[in-house]
């Protein structure tokens, strides 16, 4: 994938791009499923915390995919 991505192909990166937004779904529901069977609150905070975090990142990285930059991105909240 980092040869993908030094390579500046706008097909490399829309397929790059593709990738990312069908892996970021299978894992969102995997985490939700996840969080529903949480039983402790603390535990469910922090997997939530986490997530969310996570979902910020790949949120960031398909920004970034998009304006072909990857320095652009803000730091994580």
């Amino acid at each position: 994938m980092e040869e993908d991505l030094v390579h500046d192909n706008a097909e490399n990166l829309e397929f790059i791009g593709r990738d990312l937004r069908l892996k970021s779904t299978f894992l969102y529901f995997d985490l939700n499923q996840i969080l529903s069977i949480a039983d402790d609150e603390h535990k469910k905070a922090s997997l939530t915390d986490l997530a969310n975090r996570l979902f910020y990142c790949i949120e960031e990285l398909g920004h970034a995919l998009k304006s072909r930059s990857v320095f652009d991105s803000d730091p994580l909240p």
